[in-house]
């Protein structure tokens, strides 16, 4: 979830504890949070003018979506999304019409990009429900519900940015891990007197070792007589 997201749902979140504290109305209109969410977010101050003018029509069109589709697979997705978008949070004051709202929109967006409701469709669906459902991953669904990531925009994320932050820290971990164990070995040679060489029976040598057979198997060791060049290993 990027940092911008992070400070608009920080302030949807001082919103709407006003709301609840009485300083705001819990039926204020959802264009007006939004609004002042977005305010809080970049610390400015608007008048209403300004604010009307922040919610453009190409944004809105994205929820103004038919509904029902009369076609019972879209219109079961979208009942699905409905009840992953919607809880009852402390911190939030949305209802189930607007979980609904943005669920068609969410609906709608993936039959267009996936051309029809066939297997794409429906993995897509999947993968957008279980992250939203995810207990860890509240970002999402509150970003969403709030507007703040647009259908169009939420399709267009990969597996990897619609995890929760503690799933996709320990994916980049396991990522990073496995470029350095596939990083070529850079041998770490050392001086030593412990090697006799078989061929001129001088002690002066250097030596590496290194994994060559299975995990459980004990290093090779590649030593190098200095005086004559030759080479063994053991």
């Amino acid at each position: 979830m990027s940092n911008t997201l992070e400070k608009k749902l920080s302030a949807s979140k001082v919103i709407n504890k006003k709301a609840r504290s009485g300083d705001v109305s819990p039926h204020v209109s959802r264009d007006a949070l939004k609004a002042d969410a977005a305010a809080a977010a970049t610390g400015e101050r608007k008048d209403d003018s300004t604010q009307n003018e922040t919610n453009s029509s190409e944004f809105d069109a994205e929820y103004d979506v038919p509904h029902p589709t009369n076609e019972k697979i879209r219109d079961k997705i979208r009942s699905l999304l409905t009840d992953a978008l919607f809880k009852k949070d402390e911190d939030f004051v949305k209802d189930r019409n607007d979980a609904q709202i943005v669920a068609n929109a969410i609906e709608a967006a993936l039959y267009d990009k996936m051309d029809g409701n066939g297997a794409p469709y429906k993995n897509k669906y999947r993968n957008i429900s279980f992250n939203i459902k995810d207990p860890k991953n509240a970002k999402l669904r509150m970003a969403l519900l709030y507007r703040h990531l647009p259908p169009s925009e939420l399709l267009n994320m990969s597996n990897h940015d619609l995890a929760n932050d503690e799933l996709r820290k320990n994916r980049e971990e396991v990522r990073a891990k496995m470029t350095r164990d596939a990083m070529p070995f850079s041998k770490q040679e050392a001086s030593t007197d412990m090697f006799k060489c078989g061929k001129c029976k001088q002690r002066k040598c250097t030596y590496y070792q290194m994994q060559t057979r299975s995990a459980d198997e004990p290093l090779t060791t590649f030593v190098s007589c200095v005086h004559c060049g030759n080479r063994w290993r053991f």
